[in-house]
Parts: C-alpha cells; structure tokens; sequence
C-alpha cells in the first residue's frame, strides 16, 4: 500500500468530485426552459390558473406527477420540509384540535437522529417532541418507540436520515397496535424505499426539495396521504388564505362543507408553493429514475470494490431500498474514528464525522440545546454516532470518482482498522 496522504504519500483522490447537492448538481436547461415559461406566462399564483391566467398550474402537475411516481392519491406541495411537517401534524390534530383547542400535552415521537427542523416542527404546533434512541442502522429504535408511548403520544415520526430506510414493519406495528399515526420525516431519502414500498406512503408522507436534496428547487416540500381528510386539512393548514378551496376565486368564501372544514390552530401559515418552484420542482424531478439509478451504481461499486476488507459497515433495515447517498462505517472507538476521518481527508474524500462533540451540528439532538434538553448519556445513538464515519456518495461521480474513494477507504482502513 501508498503511504498515507497526512504522512505525506499520494492521494487517493486526484480529481475535484462534485459538490454535495445530488438534484442540485443535475440544474439545467430543463429547469430554465420551465421557470422560463411560468415567467412568460406572468402569472406567478399556483391557484386560479385556468380561471385568471387560461393554463394550467405548474404546480398542479408537478403534484400529480408525485402523486403517479409514488402510486398515491394525493400530493400537496408547500414551501418547505419543515412546512410539509406541520401541515401534516396539524392535519392529524396534534397539538390542538379542529375545533380550536389547544392540547400542549400532546407527545410525538422522533428520533435523536435527525435535522433539528423535526423537533421544531413539533414544537411550532404547540406539541412536545420526545426523543427517542436510535440503533446501529442510524434510524429509531422501535423497541425505544415501545418505551416511550404514554397516553399523551399523539404520533411517531420515523426519519429516514441520509437515505437509509426506518424498520418500517415494526413502526407501524407499534402504531397500530396502539392506534397512533405515523408521520414520515423522508426529507433525506426522496426515492428510497423499504421491501418494495416507497418511504412516504407508508403513513402520511413528508418532504423536503431543498438544496442539498436529492429533488429539489432551492426550497420547498411536499405532503403524501391516501386519506382524504388529511388531504383537506393539509391543504387547509398551509393555505390560512382558503385559496385552495373549490369554485374558483369567490369559492373560498362560501361556507364550510362539513364541520370542522375550516379552522385556525398554531402553526398554521401560507405556505403555498409558487409556479417559479413548481417549474424547478417539476424539471428537476423527473430526472429522478437516472438519479436514482447512478446512486444505486456508485454505491455498488464501491462496496464491492471494499468487500474483501473487514468493514464495519452499519446494517441496512433494507439494502435494495436504501438511497445510495452515503456510505457510512463504524469505528471501535471515538479515537479511531478520528484519526480515519483525517486520514480520509488528507486522501481528498468526502469524509465526516457524523457526530463530534467539539463539532457542533444540527442533525444530532445533543446540540439543540437550549431549546430542547437532550443529555447524551441517556442515548446509545453518543457511542453508535460517535464511532460513525460518513462518505458523501454523488450520484454525478463517475466510475473513477467512486474508485477513488474506495481506495482512500482502503489505504485508510489497512492502517487504523486491521
């Protein structure tokens, strides 16, 4: 083997790789022929289309073609991730009640490992997050989940952080059995899946389309349901302007269809999406099956390229699901973990820490304090994040990105890890 990058060998990474934005790097004529058109059109609104403007909305299509790729009913499209979050706990009657009440007794579950945009999303409906442990898979434990139900526990939200598929049977298990609604956080796993079923459809589904996702339009999020209630009140938590109802402008004044239609809860807020990001919404997400398809191939080729080594690489709760965006190893201890993460740099790959605490970082809960106390002793996730090395996997590298990669990984591992 070469002598290491840091003590003063080769790297193993000779090429600039591509940044971290995997819908972001793929930004291109699709997107501007399409945000070209909503601006030719002058009519910016995603409602009232056909009635003000004589087309149809941007938005609108791309919400259908959601609703198509994911084989659900219904799509709703919003401002953000965190939008999509509150729009759908709101929709379930957490934190309050359609009928104006306020229950700030009301529990949700999420996980330690997550962004902290879960916890606040929680918070902003007047709900309380409680955090529950993660395993070696980096997703919540179902037996903390079992731990941590009270008759306050209004609903679970499962993340599927960096693409890896929550243990889907036994959450929803656990909730039905105790008859609680399950809200998946699928902001970092747009496309996964788990045992043949796309995340998000699972229970009501919600997304993220920032920068750094694998769809995106600068901002944005979007909501999935079959139901057609949580449609309707996810529709009504983010539109407070009532623009979303049918008949047309004069339509959002007539009186409610059935009780409970219209109601005003914390957390509520216009959080429609305009026809500038539906078009780079819509063009950036059909080029989703190639995305998809290249992650899938990189991060193959790169196990297989490392398959002879003694890896501890973390459990998948579904290999063939899982997004392909990271690949991510334990270390026997913190100490190694460090030194790998430097070695790994030094060699020119996309290494990190998942959790350091002298590196401060929103997607582990121990950081978001003062807002919400989370101490690390009471967690297994401080050794399972603490011993984790994450590698960034582009689905725009090429062949000889990923091979590159490896190869730090190897040199890297034949000296701290053997």
């Amino acid at each position: 083997m070469e002598k290491l990058a840091i003590e003063g060998g080769p790297k193993a990474v000779k090429v600039k790789l591509p940044p971290g934005f995997p819908g972001g790097n793929d930004i291109s004529v699709e997107e501007e022929e399409l945000v070209l058109k909503a601006l030719r059109r002058r009519y910016l609104f995603r409602y009232y289309t056909r009635e003000l403007g004589g087309f149809d909305s941007l938005v609108e299509e791309f919400e259908k073609e959601l609703e198509e790729f994911f084989g659900v009913k219904h799509a709703h499209a919003v401002t953000s991730g965190t939008e999509a979050l509150k729009c759908a706990l709101i929709a379930h009657e957490v934190g309050s009640r359609r009928d104006g009440s306020l229950h700030p007794e009301d529990e949700v579950i999420i996980p330690v490992y997550t962004f902290v945009s879960t916890a606040f999303a929680v918070a902003a409906v007047g709900a309380k997050p409680v955090i529950a442990d993660i395993n070696e898979t980096l997703t919540i434990d179902p037996e903390d989940i079992e731990r941590r139900i009270t008759p306050n526990t209004r609903a679970i939200i499962p993340v599927h952080m960096r693409g890896l598929p929550c243990d889907m049977d036994a959450v929803m298990d656990i909730a039905q059995r105790h008859g609680i609604p399950v809200i998946e956080d699928v902001a970092q796993a747009l496309g996964a899946s788990y045992k043949g079923r796309k995340l998000g459809t699972f229970g009501t589904g919600a997304f993220s389309l920032q920068f750094f996702k694998n769809v995106t339009s600068g901002e944005g999020g979007f909501v999935l349901t079959d139901d057609d209630l949580i449609y309707e009140r996810v529709q009504m938590a983010g539109d407070t302007s009532l623009c979303w109802r049918p008949g047309g402008p004069a339509g959002r004044f007539v009186p409610p269809r059935y009780e409970g239609e219209i109601f005003a809860v914390p957390g509520m807020g216009d959080y429609r999406m305009s026809e500038l990001t539906g078009a780079v919404a819509l063009a950036n997400f059909r080029k989703l099956k190639g995305r998809l398809e290249r992650e899938k191939r990189n991060i193959n080729l790169m196990m297989k390229a490392l398959e002879d080594l003694e890896i501890d690489f973390i459990p998948l709760n579904d290999p063939e699901g899982s997004l392909g965006i990271a690949l991510i190893f334990l270390c026997p201890d913190p100490e190694t973990t460090d030194k790998v993460v430097r070695a790994l740099r030094a060699e020119g790959a996309r290494a990190s820490h998942i959790y350091h605490p002298d590196i401060p970082d929103w997607h582990v809960g121990f950081f978001w304090n003062p807002v919400f106390k989370v101490n690390p002793e009471e967690y297994r996730a401080k050794d399972i994040l603490r011993r984790a090395v994450h590698i960034d996997v582009m689905p725009q590298d090429t062949e000889e990105i990923c091979m590159m990669q490896a190869e730090a990984i190897r040199k890297v591992a034949m000296a701290y890890l053997r």
